[in-house]
């Protein structure tokens, strides 16, 4: 489906929900800092362009925030949520302030010395540069990318990589200051922290931090315009939702030649899978194997399109989940396992809150529903066969990829497991002979690698995207971190970035996480 040019802020407008869900942050957060950023860009004077990329970078802001950092996400107490969205709310050149905001929003509910030991090793941690450059890069990176790939102008995804710098160069990757600052950027800066502030903590609240962390965090400029009425600023935010305000104030876009909604559904589902390392990768896999699969059972191309959409927003939901659950090693209790599948629910939610998704909404939220009536959460009994379809293709993926707990199935093991559930009446015979004739039929293969990769450098990309360290990488291949460091430098080298987020986006967009590196 080809996006006009009024179509598309609606569906960036879901992309924002998905982030803000992922974030831990209220639901169009997104969506109403983007209106309070064009409304302070036309304040300003701005030309349209301008304001457009002050909305648009305001709307996507949180999209690189997805990254699972395994360093930083055992210290949250099971809580990353609450550790994003105090650290969104928090004055980040003051470390008290961020500790103030982390005691309250992270981990509500944890025992007081616990979580006094968390917040004291955060304090260390937020306050390395060796290691927060990096993160702080990596997410840039990524809502950059993301940006690109829905066909975002230029003066966005410059914009989205100075998310984390300040008006007094203390901020981060790069401590770029004042006038140095794009436009869009400063602007960007004071609306989506209003915005999440004023939600949170009211008004009057969010007026007093505009004015504290005028000329530290935010330009002063822009806190002056802000701070001259912020009453009128405000008009109309406090409805239930903001879609409609939003749709009539978003600019128009330009760079929309060629864009499709499934372009949109991919960045979703980029968003999503970043959110694990153990799960980078697995929208984009069961999308391809549930076309190939609609393929061999003769469905039409419109049939292989609505599977390809659903298939990148099938775990939507997850973004709403604790990544404790997401990434624990154990058995998960019964009252964790009802909580994780409450994902799909969440998928069927979010993706109805807009109508660009909302046809999408039932088949994509029912991928763990089973023949027999034994799946979640709608226990269908013979569901229609494209669900069975999807579903099947997402069962396959995800024995074959690696989970905390168990190793990766290999194809026959895989292949054998869906073989036997189809015996026990959990498959159609005829969704399991799809499944597995485009499983046999289209075999990744490692004769053309990308970019001029080596089969060893392309074993480095898919474990750096994985989240190993250089040290954990040359462990799993038995060579020498030396070693090892000079291929992640061939790797940079060819594929053109210098960030893990950008070599993580790499690997999935090559289909890199999927290939047999191995002979298992």
């Amino acid at each position: 489906m080809k996006l006009s040019k009024e179509q598309l802020p609606e569906v960036l407008g879901a992309l924002a929900i998905v982030a803000d869900v992922g974030v831990g942050v209220p639901r169009e957060t997104g969506v109403g800092a983007a209106i309070l950023a064009g409304r302070i860009a036309r304040g300003l004077g701005l030309k349209e362009a301008d304001v457009g990329a002050a909305f648009y970078a305001s709307l996507l802001r949180y999209t690189g925030c997805s990254i699972a950092i395994p360093e930083i996400v055992s210290l949250t107490l099971g809580d990353v949520h609450g550790y994003q969205r105090a650290l969104a709310l928090a004055d980040l050149g003051d470390l008290s302030d961020i500790r103030h905001w982390l005691d309250r929003e992270m981990a509500p509910d944890a025992e007081p010395q616990a979580k006094s030991e968390a917040l004291d090793m955060l304090d260390g941690v937020l306050s390395d540069p060796d290691v927060m450059v990096p993160v702080s890069g990596s997410h840039c990176d990524l809502a950059r990318q993301l940006a690109v790939s829905v066909g975002m102008p230029i003066e966005v995804t410059e914009a989205l990589k100075q998310i984390y710098e300040r008006h007094d160069g203390q901020g981060l990757p790069n401590g770029t200051s004042g006038e140095e600052l794009f436009t869009a950027a400063r602007i960007m800066h004071v609306a989506t922290s209003f915005e999440l502030l004023r939600r949170k903590m009211g008004v009057q609240w969010a007026i007093a931090q505009v004015k504290a962390r005028c000329g530290g965090q935010f330009s002063p400029d822009i806190c002056n315009l802000v701070l001259s009425d912020p009453a009128g600023l405000i008009t109309g935010l406090d409805h239930p939702t903001l879609m409609d305000l939003y749709l009539e104030e978003a600019p128009p876009l330009e760079s929309t030649d060629g864009l499709d909604l499934v372009d949109v559904a991919r960045a979703c589902a980029l968003n999503v899978d970043h959110r694990s390392v153990n799960t980078l990768g697995h929208s984009i896999a069961v999308a391809d194997l549930a076309v190939k699969a609609a393929k061999c059972a003769e469905l039409d191309e419109t049939q292989c399109e609505t599977l390809r959409i659903a298939a990148y927003l099938h775990d939507v939901g997850k973004v709403g989940l604790p990544a404790s659950l997401l990434d624990k090693s154990d058995a998960l209790t019964r009252a964790e396992q009802v909580e994780v599948e409450r994902h799909t629910y969440l998928t069927d939610s979010i993706l109805r809150a807009t109508s660009a998704f909302e046809a999408y909404a039932s088949l994509a939220s029912s991928t763990h529903e089973r023949a027999d009536g034994s799946g979640y959460h709608r226990q269908l009994e013979s569901p229609k066969f494209n669900v069975q379809l999807l579903a099947a293709c997402e069962a396959y993926c995800t024995l074959r990829e690696e989970r905390p707990g168990r190793a990766a199935l290999t194809v026959e093991e895989a292949s054998n497991r869906m073989l036997e559930e189809g015996k026990q009446g959990k498959w159609d015979p005829m969704v399991v002979r799809a499944v597995l004739h485009a499983v046999s039929g289209h075999q990744a293969s490692l004769n053309a690698l990308p970019n001029g990769l080596s089969k060893r450098e392309a074993e480095v990309v898919v474990l750096m995207a994985r989240g190993l360290s250089n040290k954990q990488i040359a462990e799993e291949l038995f060579i020498s971190p030396k070693t090892v460091e000079h291929h992640v430098g061939h790797v940079y080298d060819k594929i053109g970035t210098r960030t893990r987020a950008s070599a993580a986006l790499f690997a999935v967009e090559h289909g890199l996480t999927s290939l047999d590196m191995t002979s298992k």
